[in-house]
C-alpha cells in the first residue's frame, strides 16, 4: 500500500501547491529514488489514514494531511510554521 502525503497530496486535492518532491508512506520495503521521499509505515498505521483515490492512487485527505502536519509541527520546516 502507498499513500501520497505532503504538498503533492495538496496539489492532487486541488490546492495551489508547488511540490518540490513527492512524499509517500508505504508498507513495502523500497529502494530510494531521486525526487521521491518514501517512509516505511506498518500496514496497521497506513490502513488507518483516511484517503481518497485519485487516478488510481491513494491520497491522504485534507483532514489527514492536517493531522500529519500538526503531529510534527515542532520539527517542521519554518516555512510551514
Amino acid at each position: 500500500m502507498e499513500i501520497i502525503v505532503g504538498s503533492t497530496a495538496l496539489k492532487l486535492l486541488g490546492f495551489d501547491s508547488n511540490p518540490q518532491d513527492m512524499d509517500i508512506w508505504t508498507d513495502v520495503h523500497f529502494e530510494s529514488k531521486g525526487g521521491i521521499d518514501r517512509v516505511f509505515m506498518p500496514t496497521e498505521i497506513l490502513s488507518s489514514v483516511p484517503t481518497i483515490e485519485i487516478n488510481n492512487t491513494l491520497v491522504a485527505t485534507l483532514d489527514a494531511l492536517y493531522t500529519i502536519k500538526a503531529s510534527h509541527m515542532a520539527w517542521a520546516n519554518p516555512k510551514w510554521a
